[in-house]
């Protein structure tokens, strides 16, 4: 990420076992009790702190975080503003090859994830967005050498199979869902167009034929069939394409609710095996500034191949807090989770800035019917609203959330919650801690955050239950780093380091 090298293997700096003061046994079970519940205190604290095993360390300077495929993981390496992909041997470190995975010296923006193709010959391929110079919404001729471009390479080899040519990528290219062996992508360039795919055998961009029937114009949005068309206020909408042509149309505000504007973003999941779509939207005010009232965000349901409205009601999506499902329940019925908030958010510079009033509602509710069937409280919790995406830990019907700043595990049957078990093996999986030395990491993870260390020497411990009772010179960043085939992978200044994993596998693949 460009920060000046800071080793953590060459400070490692063991950290002195918490000092607690003996305590006088009068024969008291009470003061037994409680000097055994010291004790194991002591233990804990002691073995959250222990410095994780390093397998192996790599001078690499990656950009954002590894992607992991058959024991392989695949980075981005940036050398001043000159962006190349690396596949690294998860199991010694070795880079097994490393090309430029950018037309040129520089590069703008972050670097994209990339998606893994399955050939019929065992030849699977990686690809991913070079991204280029340029970001316009208008595109000078000249210009297209600079542009982005999509390749597929060779995944044991890094030998480039297909290279586009310059292009606009709206997004990053998904592998198509009816084959496994192509690449699904939308883009605004008029050398592609939206709706396309790649595939490694094919001469070029084909329009793919899922989008075929695609009003001109119109961009498809991610999952099923659905598109979104129209730029002015008053005058968009989404509508669906099936066998070769546009079968419905529907305005913005039918769709997503009243108050919906260009500036807001808008989801959709499609529902395979029901044959419908989910939709969803974070409302926006017009303008930079203002306020809204939370209320009005909708969650509805529309039937697929006519677009009849099966059900609409308030919520969201609890800003990607925990798994809002599907859920399959025992009895066959599926449940979702949504979020029920009131109160205004008040916006600045086209971000929420402050909160006037928030109360935020819990709610499971039957997916095909839309009816609420229970509710818990979870008061004025941002998170819920704003906060930083979560990837919480748990089985299908049973989710270990964090409430108000609590964990607890929410059973998504009942709504009922409970204590959350010891998060020292639980958690292990989900968090690291750095000991020390762990200001800038902190940082980065925790943009604009306030980071609860300075630097100084220290190391990485990867069992630290969840940052319950550490040190206050340790600091626990939730999913920093990537698991697989029983290793750690962490990116950090300029290194590549793995270390063992702790704690129960699962969450690791």
């Amino acid at each position: 990420m460009g920060r000046t090298r800071y080793s953590l293997k060459t400070t490692l700096t063991a950290l002195m076992a918490p000092t607690l003061a003996g305590a006088l046994l009068a024969g008291c079970s009470a003061d037994a009790d409680a000097s055994s519940a010291a004790g194991s205190a002591a233990a804990q604290a002691d073995q959250n702190s222990r410095p994780a095993e390093e397998l192996w360390s790599t001078k690499l300077n990656v950009v954002g975080q590894p992607q992991v495929k058959d024991g392989t993981a695949f980075v981005y390496v940036s050398e001043g503003r000159k962006l190349e992909l690396a596949a690294v041997d998860v199991a010694t470190g070795k880079v097994r090859w490393k090309h430029a995975a950018s037309p040129g010296n520089d590069y703008v923006g972050n670097p994209p994830y990339v998606a893994f193709l399955e050939q019929v010959d065992g030849k699977n391929l990686v690809a991913f967005i070079a991204p280029g110079d340029f970001r316009y919404r208008t595109i000078n001729e000249a210009w297209w050498p600079w542009l982005d471009r999509v390749q597929l390479r060779n995944i044991d080899t890094g030998d480039i199979v297909r290279d586009t040519g310059g292009m606009v990528v709206d997004r990053a290219p998904e592998v198509c869902r009816d084959d496994p062996a192509a690449l699904c992508l939308s883009s605004t360039s008029e050398r592609a167009g939206p709706g396309m795919r790649l595939e490694a055998g094919a001469a070029g961009l084909v329009p793919d034929p899922l989008w075929a029937g695609l009003p001109a114009g119109a961009q498809p949005m991610p999952g099923g069939r659905l598109y979104f068309y129209g730029e002015d206020a008053g005058d968009f909408g989404i509508g669906e394409v099936r066998d070769g042509e546009s079968v419905w149309q529907l305005e913005a505000a039918a769709a997503f609710g009243p108050g919906i504007t260009i500036g807001s973003a808008v989801y959709s999941r499609y529902l395979e095996d029901e044959e419908s779509y989910l939709l969803h939207s974070d409302l926006k005010p017009d303008g930079e500034s203002g306020s809204l009232d939370l209320a009005t965000n909708r969650i509805t349901a529309l039937e697929g191949g006519t677009g009849t409205r099966l059900w609409s009601a308030p919520g969201t999506d609890c800003n990607d807090q925990f798994d809002t499902g599907p859920h399959k329940l025992e009895d066959g019925a599926l449940l979702g989770i949504r979020c029920l908030t009131r109160g205004k958010a008040i916006f600045d510079d086209g971000e929420i800035a402050s909160f006037e009033g928030l109360d935020v509602v819990i709610e499971g509710y039957g997916l095909l019917t839309g009816k609420s069937k229970w509710q818990l409280d979870a008061g004025a919790d941002e998170d819920l609203v704003t906060g930083p995406a979560a990837a919480n830990s748990g089985e299908d019907l049973s989710q270990r959330i964090e409430l108000n700043g609590k964990p607890v595990l929410l059973d998504v049957a009942s709504g009922k919650t409970s204590p959350a078990p010891d998060a020292a093996d639980e958690e292990a999986v989900q968090h690291v801690c750095f000991s020390e030395g762990t200001y800038e990491f902190w940082r980065a993870a925790h943009p604009g955050g306030e980071a609860p260390t300075e630097r100084s020497g220290g190391y990485l411990a990867t069992s630290c239950a969840g940052g319950e009772g550490l040190r206050p010179s340790q600091a626990a960043v939730r999913d920093a780093g990537v698991g697989a085939d029983g290793a750690f992978l962490i990116a950090y200044e300029g290194r590549l380091t793995a270390y063992k994993g702790t704690g129960r596998r699962r969450g690791l693949s």
